[in-house]
């Protein structure tokens, strides 16, 4: 961080985002390290939105109220499906249930930018599957809400279970029929 600070110049940094994985997996030793380093060596604005990519069962009361002490103001969380057997399918550790309690205990510590992500297009959806999928979002009450197409990336398990014929992709109209719903 303080190697690449030189990117930045001495700009005003408005945005910090801690994604791209799951960066609540960190401990919070090392979290406090990343954020004592980028605001020791950059200049952050006093309102910079400061964003934390979360897995929802990573959300429990205890883990929020650390994370309070750092400089985190938003929490996006990969909830991907309301739907047990779809979250199962996607080997999240979480359920539904534990998805709309991590959104509550979110607001409980004090959050108030919360973001969720949702997949569509997954193996055996339908459009009735994706619009409960879509009103359970929407129940939660996200200030954010972001939606991804999934795709089978190479050496992936999911892949590897589509090349085995456990399920089929779905077609290009039921995919663009996820899309427009959304």
């Amino acid at each position: 961080i303080a190697m690449r600070k030189n990117y930045a110049g001495n700009e005003d940094i408005n945005t910090i985002y801690f994604g791209g994985g799951t960066p609540s997996t960190l401990s919070f030793e090392s979290l406090q390290q990343i954020c004592d380093t980028i605001y020791a060596t950059h200049n952050v604005c006093k309102n910079a939105e400061v964003t934390i990519e979360c897995n929802p069962d990573d959300l429990t009361p205890e883990f929020l109220d650390r994370l309070k002490k750092l400089p985190f103001n938003r929490i996006s969380m990969g909830v991907q499906s309301f739907d047990d057997a779809q979250l199962k399918r996607l080997g999240r550790r979480h359920n539904a249930d534990k998805a709309r309690q991590a959104v509550n205990n979110a607001r409980m510590a004090g959050y108030d930018n919360i973001s969720i992500d949702l997949m569509f297009a997954l193996p055996g959806s339908t459009k009735e599957s994706w619009q409960h999928d879509l009103d359970s979002a929407i129940a939660v009450k996200p200030d954010h809400l972001s939606a991804y197409n999934l795709t089978y990336e190479e050496g992936t398990p999911m892949h590897r279970a589509l090349e085995r014929g456990d399920f089929t992709e779905l077609s290009e109209e039921e995919n663009v029929e996820q899309f427009e719903m959304l």
